[in-house]
């Protein structure tokens, strides 16, 4: 059971947002909806996709859905049966009202192998940037404890895309960062330039594509500062690793190779480990 604090709309509005004149001025929301309507119609609304992509262009929206969310008790439980063998996929959600008909607000999904007794959590998502990160570790944690003691695996392990597309993100990724920070100036050719270019989606000068020799060429560099975004980060999946307790592991190397992911993580993901509650 955990009661959401308000005060963890913080990391929301760490979240890059754009200028106020170029948001929908359109919404059919109000703040009264959201506070004043009762548990039929906040259901509703929370199963309402329009509603929620208002919340993303409306702080005033995003602060009533918090204080709604603060009169309430978001409870976190596993969803459903595991799907899958070797490995089973076990999903946590953080949902308002009945386990048996949840309005789900956070999920974390949980690869299970019961016989080697190692788990692995990964893809959190939210439904809304207003879900405060502070939901999403708690159902990292919850995963990791019941994982433990229902699967009896004693080795969990979790992975963080760092690309920062997802909505709870704020795409604040680590290619955004080290674009933000010029981070590629802290090294010398040929790594500057490769760093400079995977943060940028283009090719080195001379190049005609992004390719493998880029990547080469920047690999120590960019695990570099991966770890030091992983490790630092306020928003994103990594963040919510580290709420959750985990401790950061190790940066995987273009262990994603989606075109979102090498966009915006160069295709880096970050590695995290549990210690035993036993």
């Amino acid at each position: 059971m955990l009661v959401v604090r308000r005060a963890a709309l913080a990391a929301r509005h760490a979240i890059a947002k754009a200028p106020v004149a170029a948001r929908s001025c359109f919404s059919t929301y109000t703040v009264t909806q959201v506070e004043q309507g009762d548990d039929a119609a906040w259901r509703k609304l929370l199963s309402d996709a329009d509603f929620l992509a208002a919340v993303e262009d409306s702080d005033e929206l995003a602060e009533a859905f918090v204080r709604r969310m603060d009169q309430q008790t978001v409870e976190i439980s596993r969803l459903g049966t595991p799907e899958g063998n070797d490995p089973e996929i076990w999903t946590y959600a953080a949902h308002l009202f009945t386990h048996e008909d949840p309005a789900v607000l956070a999920t974390a999904r949980v690869a299970v192998w019961r016989d080697d007794g190692n788990a692995m959590i990964f893809q959190t998502a939210a439904a809304s940037t207003a879900v405060p990160q502070e939901v999403l570790s708690r159902v990292v944690s919850t995963a990791k404890t019941e994982v433990e003691n229902l699967a009896s695996c004693d080795k969990i392990a979790g992975v963080a895309r760092l690309d920062g597309s997802r909505s709870h993100c704020g795409r604040h990724g680590l290619c955004a960062w080290v674009r933000e920070t010029k981070a590629w100036e802290r090294f010398e050719e040929p790594e500057r330039s490769a760093v400079e270019a995977i943060a940028t989606n283009t090719p080195r000068p001379g190049h005609s594509v992004l390719g493998k020799g880029t990547f080469e060429a920047a690999k120590e560099a960019w695990t570099t500062l991966a770890l030091g975004f992983a490790d630092r980060a306020e928003v994103g999946e990594a963040a919510i690793f580290r709420g959750a307790g985990a401790k950061l592991a190790g940066i995987n190397w273009l262990h994603d190779t989606s075109p979102a992911a090498l966009e915006g993580s160069g295709g880096a993901t970050a590695a995290f480990h549990f210690e035993s509650d036993s």
